[in-house]
């Protein structure tokens, strides 16, 4: 498979655009990734050892995002789980979600497992307008 890299934009800035995508699915759906009753939605951050961790909307608890490091008490679903994981494989090493990742359908004829069915648009647009998500090749 091949991989779609960003490469004009550094560690800090990828940070930014991930936690700014995290926001933007906020704002539809099902709110996933946020805690709207309490103002806040979930955020990645980097400790001064320069580890990334995930920060839940509704604790604020964080979770150690190592791919090998069990993720205890990362509140989501696996396939919630696979967007995060790739979301911290575009912070640390540039790697940019596949567009294919975010069709209302899959290639099966089957709904989208996270639910925004009628918001994957939305959410695409969103990701590449946060330089998150690739755009289509061509």
């Amino acid at each position: 498979m091949a991989r779609y890299t960003d490469t004009g934009l550094d560690t800090p800035a990828r940070l930014a655009c991930a936690n700014r995508f995290l926001r933007d699915i906020g704002v539809k759906g099902p709110r996933l990734f946020s805690a709207p009753d309490l103002g806040r939605t979930a955020a990645f951050e980097i400790d001064d050892s320069g580890q990334l961790w995930w920060k839940d909307p509704s604790t604020r608890s964080r979770v150690f995002m190592h791919p090998r490091h069990p993720w205890v008490g990362f509140p989501y679903n696996q396939h919630l789980r696979s967007l995060i994981h790739g979301l911290r494989s575009f912070i640390l090493l540039g790697y940019k979600l596949d567009p294919n990742f975010f069709r209302p359908t899959l290639d099966n004829g089957r709904p989208h497992p996270w639910g925004f069915t009628d918001h994957m648009d939305y959410i695409r647009e969103a990701g590449q307008r946060q330089q998150v998500i690739a755009k289509p090749r061509r």
